[in-house]
């Protein structure tokens, strides 16, 4: 029953990490992606690698 229970608090803890850092752009999340997407997504203008470096510095910072 623990076990479930600790389970469940770290997928909503996961859900919640993911919220803040995709904000209202779920580019913001492209760090997620292999190396060819975000070449691809730099190269369309979708996206900036200082804002996708932000994103997952944050994201790790408070996952780890």
């Amino acid at each position: 029953m623990r076990l479930i229970f600790e389970i469940v608090i770290y997928c909503l803890m996961y859900m919640i990490l993911i919220k803040i850092v995709k904000k209202d752009n779920p580019v913001n999340c492209l760090f997620f992606y292999p190396k060819q997407v975000k070449d691809k997504m730099y190269e369309l203008g979708l996206a900036d690698e200082e804002n996708i470096n932000k994103s997952e510095k944050v994201f790790y910072t408070w996952f780890l």
